[in-house]
C-alpha cells in the first residue's frame, strides 16, 4: 500500500526528454539499429573502500552501480531490449568482485532492431556515455546531456547542453537539475497532479535487463 518511485534521474534530463517527445510523434519512423556505449573510469582506490564492487553491498559492479541509469533511458527509448548475447568480465585495470567490463548482443523494440551495449568502468580517463538511435527517416545521438537529432533533409536539431555525468574519477562531479526534477515530480504525483512519469515497473525492467547482461552469482 506504499507509494514508491524509484531513481532514475536521467529520464528527466531535458535532452531525454526532448528525445523522447520526437520519437513519440512517429516523426523518425521505425527503428533500424542502436548503440550504446558507457566509457566510465573509477580507480582502484574507487574499489578499495570497504563494500564497493562486491555482490553483498552492491549487488553487482558497472552495470548496476554505475550504467543503470543510460541502461534505463536506452530501455525507455528503443521500445524494449532483448539481450541475445552477453560477456561480462573483471578486468585487468581492477581488483574488485564483480564486474567492470560488459559487452552485449542485443536487439531493440518491437521490430527487434540489432545492435550492441558496452559498459565499463575502466576506461580512463572516464568519458560520457552516448547512445546512437538510428531511425528510418533520422538519427539521433544522446552524448552525456546533450542530444543531436541528425534529420535526411539535412536538418540538425540540439537538445540540452554539456556538463558533466560523473563519468571520471570523482562519482559526484555530475548536474543534479534532473535530481530536483525528478523530486518534483514524484511530489506532483504523491499530490494527485499527475502520474507517475518513470514507476517500479521501470526499475523492474531496467534491473531484469541486467540480470540479463550478467551472470547468476554462486550462492
Amino acid at each position: 500500500g506504499l507509494f514508491a518511485a524509484p531513481v532514475l534521474q536521467h529520464r528527466f534530463r531535458p535532452a531525454v526528454r526532448a528525445v523522447a517527445n520526437c520519437i513519440a510523434s512517429q516523426e523518425p519512423g521505425n527503428l533500424c539499429g542502436a548503440h550504446c556505449l558507457i566509457p566510465w573510469w573509477r580507480p582502484q582506490s574507487y574499489y578499495d573502500e570497504p563494500g564497493r564492487g562486491t555482490l553483498a553491498r552492491d549487488g553487482g559492479g558497472v552495470l548496476l552501480t554505475q550504467a543503470i541509469h543510460t541502461l534505463d533511458v536506452l530501455r525507455a527509448l528503443s521500445g524494449g531490449i532483448t539481450i541475445t548475447a552477453a560477456h561480462a568480465v573483471t578486468s585487468q585495470a581492477h581488483r574488485m568482485e564483480a564486474e567492470d567490463m560488459v559487452c552485449a548482443l542485443a536487439t531493440f523494440g518491437a521490430g527487434a532492431a540489432p545492435g550492441t551495449i558496452m559498459a565499463t568502468t575502466a576506461c580512463y580517463p572516464g568519458m560520457p556515455e552516448t547512445m546512437t538511435l538510428i531511425f528510418e527517416r533520422m538519427t539521433i545521438r544522446i552524448d552525456g546531456l546533450q542530444a543531436q537529432v541528425f534529420h535526411h533533409d539535412g536538418r540538425v536539431q540540439t537538445f540540452g547542453g554539456e556538463g558533466a555525468s560523473g563519468s571520471a574519477v570523482d562519482p559526484m562531479a555530475f548536474d543534479h537539475a534532473s535530481h530536483r526534477d525528478l523530486i518534483s515530480a514524484f511530489l506532483d504525483a504523491l499530490e494527485g497532479k499527475a502520474p507517475l512519469a518513470v514507476d517500479l515497473g521501470d526499475l523492474i525492467g531496467t534491473r531484469e535487463l541486467i540480470d540479463a547482461m550478467t551472470p547468476v552469482p554462486t550462492p
